[in-house]
């Protein structure tokens, strides 16, 4: 499942809502991978939550609120 944000770090109800359905699914025997743009730990065990970045990135840098923009360092030091 691809989605922007999970509890803890969600600003609305998407979040809430994958991750009951994730966590209803993965009852019945589901294996699910959720693919977010952004590293965090969530705690959750019923499911692996993965990190989604390009190529080469060394370090991504929030910045600012849920749904603001990510800056991306690649490992040649370059920004976008």
């Amino acid at each position: 499942m691809l989605g922007w944000e999970l509890p803890p770090y969600n600003s609305g109800g998407l979040g809430i809502a994958c991750y009951q359905l994730c966590k209803v699914l993965a009852g019945q025997g589901v294996d699910i991978e959720f693919v977010l743009p952004y590293r965090a730990e969530h705690g959750i065990d019923f499911m692996t939550v993965t990190a989604a970045h390009p190529q080469g990135v060394a370090t991504v840098v929030r910045a600012g609120l849920a749904y603001d923009s990510r800056k991306y360092v690649f490992d040649d030091n370059h920004e976008e």
